[in-house]
């Protein structure tokens, strides 16, 4: 029996939008009230990220120092207590001489470049150009300004060091500071004589004269058994960070002549700016708020911009008996 045909079904034309049927879409309000949100959104979110990757920052500093100071404290093991000499070399100049940083290398896995330095030379001469050109993030806090960053030139235009690429260090020793009334200076952890300094010292910190400290005390090495106020309230080193440029406590930057501010040669390491982040060439200086400073026994502490100059010439000097109370600066 045959089967009758389907009966064809009419295919539905498909929808297509007609004058006669609404239209979904935002109006210019609506769009502009969003754009206002997200961008609200997006201000109270911005300081929060940039809060996160400043304390990122800073605990990258932190540890680089601590990983310095413990490369400090194994080679002071290694030779009867003793720090590194502070510069290897009794040279009027920073620049002109290795500094302590070049002994604590094999210390910090980086033999290598240690072996690869010609110590009987000058540290910029052309045979070292190589190696101090070296980029160690260990020696760098992040939040510097430009970091990484090296370093062009070097003493005034006469000494030939310009037209260079160095490699920048914000970290540094603490060989002496001044005492509260600025008149002397007294002994800290690198130091290896005990007697006050009063010569060529002006009446306040900005006054004191860095060149009149004998080089010859800088190349003697200083030795924990010298520290009488305790490895843990005595600092070993500090953020010196933007040298050789010269930062101020509003961040100031002013070009000066450079002195410092390389990993492999010397610094003054004498410390007469009362407080924190007061001055990047003679104080204790960071970019956060506060400044790292790292103790004889390898701890670390951020140092408070509003901690009082008289505490925190207590903690960089070796020898003044203070009493110091934990609350004033942890």
């Amino acid at each position: 029996m045959r089967r009758p045909s389907p009966i064809p079904v009419a295919l539905k034309p498909p929808k297509s939008c007609s004058a006669g049927m609404p239209r979904f879409a935002f109006t210019l309000v609506e769009l502009l009230v969003v754009i206002a949100i997200i961008g609200t959104l997006v201000s109270l979110l911005l300081p929060a990220i940039q809060s996160a990757r400043e304390a990122s920052r800073r605990s990258t500093c932190l540890n680089n120092l601590r990983q310095i100071a413990l490369g400090v404290l194994n080679y002071a093991d290694s030779h009867d207590e003793k720090l590194p000499p502070l510069w290897k070399t009794d040279l009027p100049e920073p620049w002109e001489n290795f500094s302590w940083r070049v002994d604590v290398l094999p210390f910090l896995e980086a033999s290598p470049l240690y072996d690869s330095l010609r110590l009987d030379q000058l540290p910029l001469a052309t045979a070292n150009l190589p190696a101090v050109g070296a980029q160690l993030s260990l020696f760098q806090c992040p939040s510097t300004p430009d970091s990484p960053r090296s370093i062009d030139s070097i003493g005034p235009p006469s000494s030939g060091y310009d037209d260079l690429s160095i490699g920048a260090c914000d970290y540094s020793g603490i060989h002496d500071v001044a005492n509260n009334e600025g008149e002397t200076s007294i002994a800290a952890a690198w130091r290896s004589a005990d007697e006050v300094l009063t010569e060529g010292m002006g009446g306040t910190p900005a006054d004191f004269n860095i060149d009149r400290i004998s080089p010859s005390l800088r190349i003697m090495p200083g030795k924990f058994n010298m520290i009488a106020d305790g490895l843990s309230r005595t600092a070993l080193l500090a953020e010196q960070a933007g040298k050789p440029l010269h930062y101020d406590r509003v961040r100031h930057a002013e070009a000066v002549l450079p002195r410092e501010g390389t990993w492999a040669t010397a610094e003054f390491s004498s410390f007469f700016a009362a407080g924190v982040n007061r001055d990047n060439l003679t104080g204790i200086y960071g970019f956060h708020d506060g400044a790292i400073v790292v103790m004889c026994d390898g701890s670390a502490h951020l140092f408070s911009e509003d901690m009082e100059a008289e505490v925190v010439t207590a903690l960089l000097s070796r020898n003044g008996d203070e009493i110091i109370n934990a609350d004033d600066w942890r």
